[in-house]
């Protein structure tokens, strides 16, 4: 069968968990389908119909026919084309080679970056057999690895085997280790015995850490401080 509704009981406001790709901040997500579309709408807890925190209040992923997701589009309660809080109105995926080429427009058709803070325009996402993301590559118009506007290209991940993120790091169009924009060229990710991130470890060029923030959490896994 398909999916039906999502049910979110964990409402808390928690910022490291607050994040437009992974957290919607709804208490209960509905789905519908059509022939090739698969529409989310959002409810509060009394069933009241509010938008989520990208911004949108309807969410129609569309699929080709091979059954591939091609397109994301993001609606107001009245069926109003808006924007996320990204500034994106509509993601769209195609397969090129080994890639899944990603690029965002806003209303106007106007490319959007990856995100605020990241100014990859066009990507090529590069998955593992097991679907874990591998790399994201900025692309130019040809479809080509380019530098960005701060020299980077090129980011990859890394994960374990039970689907956690250990690893994020930066390079140019060369396969050079490079600096981002917030100064540093590797991240790494330590979890605890229950899943939960307890500290981020910040790498220079060099491999040395220069900073680190660490978080802990109550009995219950809500987040409780954020320090360094």
């Amino acid at each position: 069968g398909r999916l039906r509704e999502i049910i979110n009981r964990n409402m808390e406001n928690e910022p490291w968990r607050n994040h437009p790709l992974t957290q919607l901040q709804v208490y209960r997500t509905l789905f519908t389908y059509t022939n090739n579309q698969e529409i989310r709408t959002f409810f509060d807890a009394e069933g009241h119909p509010i938008v989520n925190i990208r911004g949108a209040y309807r969410e129609v992923y569309s699929y080709d026919a091979s059954g591939f997701k091609c397109a994301l589009e993001f609606f107001d309660i009245n069926d109003q084309p808006v924007v996320s809080n990204w500034g994106i109105s509509r993601y769209t995926w195609t397969k090129v080679n080994d890639w899944v080429v990603e690029k965002r427009v806003g209303l106007a058709g106007e490319l959007m970056p990856v995100s605020p803070y990241f100014p990859f325009f066009i990507t090529g996402l590069q998955f593992a057999a097991n679907g874990f993301p591998l790399a994201h590559y900025n692309l130019n118009e040809d479809l080509n690895v380019t530098d960005n506007k701060d020299g980077v290209a090129v980011y990859r991940d890394q994960y374990d085997a039970g689907g956690n993120h250990l690893e994020f790091a930066y390079y140019n169009a060369k396969g050079e280790a490079v600096l981002t924009a917030s100064k540093f060229a590797k991240c790494r990710k330590v979890y605890d015995e229950f899943g939960n991130v307890v500290r981020l470890e910040y790498y220079n060029l060099a491999g040395q850490k220069i900073f680190e923030q660490r978080f802990t959490y109550d009995a219950g896994g809500k987040l409780i401080t954020v320090g360094k």
